[in-house]
């Protein structure tokens, strides 16, 4: 199927666009033009192009420091989902992923989102520093940060109560 998606997207797209989204895509960090053409195949010149609008639509954004120009892609925006899910396939979803993965090792908690992607997880068997291993895991396949703060269910009460946290606000995963 992927070389089937590949024929299409070169035939519908430029084939020197389609490759060089294929190699950005999987990049898990920040990632330089040379390198890039390099392993398209594509001139040094047309990537710059391409780059340039990919950077026009928000999907990268361009670093200097002193000398040196480097990239990155932005993950977080729905362009990003977008391209990535007809180029390669769906993106996994990140906080998906960290809900299955605390029911494979709890029982009873619940994650709430903010309107920031920011997670509480609230639960009486999970302590501090329990899933920073397991954001981290996550954040290396998706290539997005887990933000979230893990509380004990009385915790959560008391700071919903003095105003600190709006649960009415929050989302359930």
């Amino acid at each position: 199927m992927d070389g089937e998606r590949s024929v299409l997207l070169a035939n519908l797209f430029d084939s020197k666009t389609v490759e060089v989204l294929k190699r950005l895509l999987h990049k898990k960090d920040v990632f330089y033009l040379r390198d890039v053409a390099r392993e398209s195949s594509v001139s040094l010149a047309t990537t710059f192009r391409i780059v340039q609008k990919l950077m026009a639509l928000g999907l990268v954004k361009k670093v200097q420091q002193d000398k040196f120009v480097f990239y990155h892609l932005v993950r977080d925006t729905p362009i990003f989902n977008d391209v990535h899910a007809l180029i390669v396939g769906s993106a996994p979803d990140p906080v998906r992923l960290f809900k299955e993965k605390l029911l494979e090792r709890f029982n009873n908690f619940t994650v709430y989102k903010d309107k920031d992607k920011k997670l509480f997880v609230v639960g009486d068997e999970i302590k501090n520093g329990e899933l920073d291993e397991l954001a981290k895991s996550i954040q290396d396949q998706t290539g997005t940060k887990i933000n979230f703060m893990v509380l004990q269910s009385q915790m959560f009460d008391n700071m919903n109560n003095m105003g600190l946290i709006s649960k009415d606000k929050l989302n359930t995963v």
